[in-house]
């Protein structure tokens, strides 16, 4: 796999960013695609190579909760609830 080859010994770091929005997704749609996310970066061994960000702080919530040794960021474009 070309992300496998190209990135697993790499220090460039990608940026994923979870778009994903309350009003429409629910709970359980947010934390299955951040698992399948998760478990991808796992199995490329690139998860240190990434940074997750969302404006969604359930999709960060479970990204901590999954992957742990994942970096995130929380970007809010208004005052969370």
């Amino acid at each position: 796999d070309m992300i496998q080859k190209d990135y697993k010994n790499n220090k460039i770091k990608m940026n994923i960013e979870i778009k994903t929005e309350k009003s429409i997704d629910s709970d359980d749609e947010v934390y299955t695609f951040s698992k399948k996310l998760i478990d991808l970066l796992y199995k490329y061994n690139i998860a240190d190579n990434v940074i997750i960000q969302s404006f969604d702080i359930r999709a960060l919530k479970n990204v901590r909760e999954i992957g742990s040794l994942v970096v995130e960021i929380v970007a809010f474009s208004a005052v969370p609830e």
